[in-house]
């Protein structure tokens, strides 16, 4: 009696293993798993011909940069006797009032708004004048616009040297403008910033 249970025990666990290989073997093939289609290369590539926030938000900024230099030239021209502080501070005024121009083009063509620097109340303080990097405060413009003789010409390099930086710190961390021209024209006046720093150290080292 004990062979036989062990006898079928046996064939059994033979015949459950048989099964088991059969059922393994005649399972349809498992289909593939599926894989996300490809990225194309041009998918999120920034347009060139068309602008985003960052494009307006920069040029904003840039007008009110321009503005306060533009100002900061009428001042030194108004008082200075030193031809090549007012030679490079002419340079300076008509370039940054053709950047300005252009600024204002371009918002003009993308149907979007400015503030001028004239729009900021003109006090330091806990206010609305803007702290930009490299704008000079309003007690700074104040003291420039009445100021004279060499003590001007100091003033005027000081300010026109961190005017200047700033806004290549400024342009530096934008590193999302889209619109093609803006950023080719950005650069460009970094380029031209970066000269005008040079000769105003070397003024400044005159002085």
């Amino acid at each position: 009696m004990r062979k036989t249970v062990t006898t079928i025990a046996v064939v059994l666990v033979f015949g459950g293993a048989a099964f088991g290989w059969w059922l393994l073997q005649n399972q349809p093939a498992s289909a593939p798993p599926k894989t996300a289609p490809p990225v194309s290369s041009n998918q999120n590539k920034p347009d060139p011909n068309k602008h985003d926030f960052s494009d307006v938000d920069f040029s904003r900024k840039m007008i009110v940069h321009n503005q306060q230099a533009i100002e900061m030239t009428e001042a030194i021209l108004a008082v200075s006797t030193n031809q090549a502080v007012r030679e490079i501070a002419a340079e300076i005024q008509q370039e940054q009032k053709s950047t300005e121009n252009q600024y204002k083009n371009w918002l003009g063509e993308w149907n979007e708004t400015y503030t001028n620097l004239s729009d900021f109340p003109e006090m330091d303080g806990h206010d609305m004048y803007p702290t930009y990097l490299g704008l000079a405060s309003a007690t700074n413009m104040a003291a420039l616009k009445t100021a004279t003789g060499s003590d001007a010409d100091r003033l005027f390099i000081s300010l026109m040297i961190a005017h200047h930086e700033g806004a290549i710190q400024d342009s530096g961390v934008v590193s999302d403008l889209q619109y093609g021209k803006l950023i080719e024209f950005k650069n460009k006046s970094l380029t031209s910033y970066k000269n005008y720093i040079k000769r105003l150290e070397d003024l400044q080292k005159e002085e």
